[in-house]
């Protein structure tokens, strides 16, 4: 690990391992629901908050607006599962089964998320304000429009993600890469891009500020296409 990402995961500000660690062991106390078998059940708009829902099984389920506000999710699976408009607010996700979910208008506000396959879904209009993420790949998943303003991030994947007029508004990006993404007028002011691949990606009409850290210089970013606001 080279200097700069060892001081970022160490520093007392990011102080990200003691917040999952924290979080898992507050979600560890709820009500226990794990290992259960939902598979092919119509569970739409129910209240699954404060549980731990660690190894259930959700494949194939309805669960368009279902909550599961302040539960704890590790191992469960979810593929196939029609989860728009969810709720994971507050949550603790990590190593879930994600593959051909449909996760569009989904809220994750003030959740982490740890090593989860994101990779390929419809994601749009989703938020994740405020949220921790660490080692979450969402390469070619459709982000239009999702909001990850103030998040907190380390080494997330968005390589060839549709990512247009998203909102990274005052979110530290830094070690993650977007590689190809097309991030067509999202909104970086205030946000944090250093040690960040995104050169490559497509940033016509991105917009960032004086107090954006940007991986380059000022001229570099609108040579891509970025707009000073």
């Amino acid at each position: 690990m080279n200097t700069k990402k060892e001081f970022f995961y160490n520093s007392k500000w990011n102080n990200y391992d003691e917040t999952l660690k924290n979080k898992e062991e507050n979600k560890m106390q709820n009500d226990s629901f794990t290992n259960l078998d939902f598979r092919d059940s119509d569970i739409g708009n129910i209240d699954l908050k404060e549980k731990n829902l660690s190894n259930s099984n959700f494949d194939k389920v309805n669960a368009k607006n279902i909550s599961f506000k302040d539960s704890k999710l590790v191992k469960a699976k979810l593929r196939g599962t029609n989860l728009i408009g969810a709720k994971f607010i507050n949550s603790f996700l990590s190593e879930c089964y994600f593959k051909g979910a449909n996760l569009k208008n989904s809220v994750f506000n003030n959740a982490v998320l740890d090593n989860l396959n994101l990779r390929n879904l419809k994601i749009w209009g989703a938020s994740f304000k405020n949220a921790l993420l660490k080692n979450i790949s969402f390469s070619r998943s459709d982000l239009d429009g999702v909001n990850f303003m103030a998040s907190k991030m380390r080494e997330c994947v968005f390589h060839y993600c549709k990512l247009r007029e998203a909102n990274f508004k005052d979110a530290d990006l830094r070690f993650s890469s977007f590689f190809k993404a097309n991030l067509k007028r999202c909104d970086f002011r205030n946000a944090d891009l250093r040690d960040t691949d995104i050169e490559q990606a497509h940033l016509v009409g991105a917009f960032f500020n004086s107090k954006t850290k940007l991986p380059f210089s000022r001229e570099r970013a609108m040579q891509l296409g970025m707009v000073m606001s």
